[in-house]
């Protein structure tokens, strides 16, 4: 009988033991192969992660840069820039533009433009505040701005490739041309020199040369040499001394001079009076082939700063109320 015991109790051992073992496994070994070593979550790079969003008491984001649904069927034509928004701080100098990617043309007066601010909270004597964002509807344009004060207003049609310059505020002087928005042309060097304007930013400078004025070669050869060095765009300064004053030290005026040189004919004082100036340069290029240039000057005439510098969202509706194009930065 004694090796029938020495066998069960020799049972009795093993079944002991892988208990011991087993328990060993499910404590030590199996949540380490279940759950792993543990991992840290890998930091998000300076180039994802751009915005750190927190919430105010008014229910919406603060800091808000994910880009609402565009819904309008121009979205494809039109692309929306912040221009120099982030950092002027003047309504006369701040400015966006917008542009014609496609390939039709896109009538955009009429359309609104938003700024963020109900987007955001303010500290208003410790307490935060809410306030609903700033709108601006685009206006009509003219062509060019008539020296008569009696600019023909039309719709601002972006062809393809064209842009317009969005300038919150407005040009303060009326005086010698009242300015309203326009479309950039061979002549509106001439009121880009003019210091009674500021533009920005500055208007292109791409009129006639002195130089291939018609009607020049008709001229005697004195006029020419000097039609041919006067600055383009430029205005001639008439019957006075060579720093532009009418009268010198002594009192005298420069009869008959143009720009403080004296000797000119009469026929080529006359012609440099007709030509060279904003109202002649119409008169004699504003039916060139290539007069008008591809950029509009849109003014909203608003007497404050529209975009903030920084936290800001740009949003672009069409006539229909639809998003057409949005920016943040």
């Amino acid at each position: 009988m004694r090796p029938n015991y020495q066998k069960g109790a020799g049972t009795m051992e093993g079944v002991v033991a892988l208990i011991i073992l087993a328990t060993v496994i499910f404590l030590f070994v199996l949540p380490e192969r279940k759950l792993g070593p543990t991992k840290s979550l890998p930091a998000i790079s300076e180039t994802t992660q751009t915005t750190v969003y927190t919430q105010n008491p008014w229910g919406s984001n603060s800091n808000v840069s994910v880009a609402p649904p565009i819904t309008s069927t121009f979205s494809r034509e039109i692309n929306l820039n912040s221009g120099n928004a982030p950092y002027a701080y003047e309504p006369f100098e701040e400015y966006i533009t917008i542009n014609n990617v496609g390939q039709t043309l896109v009538d955009i007066s009429g359309w609104q433009l938003r700024n963020g601010r109900g987007d955001r909270a303010y500290n208003v004597g410790g307490d935060l505040r809410s306030f609903p964002s700033i709108t601006a509807v685009i206006p009509k344009g003219a062509g060019f701005i008539s020296p008569n004060g009696q600019s023909l207003l039309q719709d601002v049609v972006l062809k393809p490739g064209e842009t317009a310059i969005i300038t919150t505020g407005s040009v303060g002087t009326s005086y010698p041309y009242r300015i309203t928005s326009f479309k950039e042309n061979e002549c509106s060097g001439y009121l880009q020199n003019m210091s009674e304007y500021t533009f920005s930013p500055y208007l292109a400078t791409s009129c006639v040369p002195p130089s291939q004025e018609p009607g020049l070669s008709s001229l005697d050869v004195g006029c020419q040499n000097f039609v041919t060095g006067l600055g383009s765009c430029q205005t001639p300064k008439f019957d006075a001394n060579a720093e532009g004053y009418a009268r010198d030290y002594q009192g005298n005026t420069c009869n008959g001079c143009v720009n403080g040189v004296a000797g000119l004919s009469n026929a080529c004082v006359a012609f440099i009076k007709t030509h060279f100036s904003y109202p002649g340069c119409l008169t004699y290029h504003s039916y060139d082939p290539n007069f008008y240039s591809n950029t509009w000057r849109i003014f909203l005439g608003k007497p404050w700063e529209m975009w903030a510098t920084d936290h800001e969202s740009i949003s672009l509706f069409d006539l229909r109320g639809n998003l057409a194009a949005y920016q943040s930065y």
